[in-house]
C-alpha cells in the first residue's frame, strides 16, 4: 500500500511538472496521499496497532529496538494534514521490514 502510494504520489508530481491537470483517472499528488492517509486510517491503522502490541507482549519490551519503537510511534502518532502524508508512505515500509523480522524472532522462538 505505501509502495503504491510512493509510486502514484511520483507519477502525479511528474504529471504537475508537465503541467498535466489532474483529473479523476490522473489525481494530482495531494489528492493521492489524501487518499492514502484515509485508507491507511480506515483499514491499517488499526490492524497495525494490534498487531504490535502483540508481538511485543510476545517478546517482551527488551526485544524492541529504540529505533523500531522511534518508527512505530511516529507512524502511530502521525497527524500531518492527509494532503501532506507523504513522509508517512515513506516510513511504513521500513516499520513494515522492522515488524517482520520481529515476526520470524517470534516464529523462531517457538
Amino acid at each position: 500500500m505505501a509502495n503504491r502510494c510512493q509510486a502514484d504520489v511520483t507519477q502525479a508530481i511528474q504529471r504537475q511538472r508537465q503541467g498535466i491537470r489532474p483529473t479523476l483517472d490522473t489525481p494530482g499528488p495531494e489528492y493521492v496521499q489524501a487518499k492514502f492517509r484515509d485508507e491507511f486510517y480506515d483499514g491499517i491503522k488499526p490492524s497495525l496497532e494490534k498487531l504490535h502490541e502483540s508481538v511485543t507482549f510476545r517478546l517482551g519490551p527488551v526485544n524492541l529496538s529504540a529505533e523500531e519503537e522511534r518508527d512505530y510511534r511516529d507512524i502511530i502518532t502521525f497527524n500531518a494534514t492527509p494532503q501532506n502524508s507523504w513522509s508517512l508512505c515513506m516510513e511504513l515500509p521500513t516499520y513494515g521490514s522492522e515488524l517482520a523480522k520481529l515476526g520470524q524472532t517470534l516464529k523462531n522462538a517457538q
